[in-house]
């Protein structure tokens, strides 16, 4: 059954080959030249790349800076944040990736989903332990929340920390270190609410 979820998730959000001549798209491909957090990337994109995407005509490559879509990684100052930050570097660092833009939030990234061969960043990271289910953002929640909900079981990565230490980004981001929270499959799925603009 997981199998098929991810197969579907992957064929929903696949790029295809990005566009040529003046037609504009919303998918393109690019090395990865940095690795910002967890869940934030920039991706060096040829001139005519960009174009494609709608960027003001140019000769050099641009830099995008993408917001990994549907996953929250830990902050910095919250345990696993620089071990989510590594991890995610040691698979895509320095390689060719793919990509579809979705919207830009309100930091001027692109929000995307990312692909590196048949890996959907996305949801590898949730998968790995290295990152939540972004409630609020998940549209393929009943994948994201059955893979952080077989994480946690199996222990992996931030749910192998105690589980004081559980603490969503989401909610940390408000207030700053500590609050109690209890996740499981059934919290994720009710939580998942329709996505909207990233605020």
């Amino acid at each position: 059954m997981l199998a098929v979820l991810i197969a579907v998730a992957m064929l929903a959000y696949l790029p295809v080959a990005a566009a040529t001549g003046s037609a504009l798209t919303d998918t393109g491909e690019g090395e990865v030249i940095g690795v910002i957090d967890g869940d934030t990337i920039e991706v060096l994109v040829s001139a005519q790349t960009a174009m494609s995407l709608g960027f003001p005509r140019r000769k050099n490559p641009l830099p995008i800076r993408l917001r990994l879509d549907q996953v929250d990684t830990p902050e910095r100052g919250q345990p696993w944040a620089n071990r989510a930050k590594q991890a995610l570097s040691a698979l895509i660092f320095g390689k060719p990736v793919r990509f579809r833009l979705l919207e830009a939030d309100r930091y001027d990234r692109h929000v995307a989903h990312v692909f590196i061969g048949d890996v959907w960043v996305n949801s590898w990271l949730v998968e790995q332990g290295h990152g939540w289910a972004y409630r609020r953002y998940a549209e393929q929640a009943t994948l994201l929340c059955i893979l952080e909900e077989r994480a946690r079981v199996a222990r992996r990565g931030l749910w192998s920390r105690p589980p004081n230490e559980w603490e969503p980004p989401w909610v940390w981001r408000r207030h700053g270190p500590a609050e109690a929270f209890a996740p499981s499959l059934e919290e994720c799925l009710a939580a998942s609410g329709r996505p909207g603009r990233r605020r």
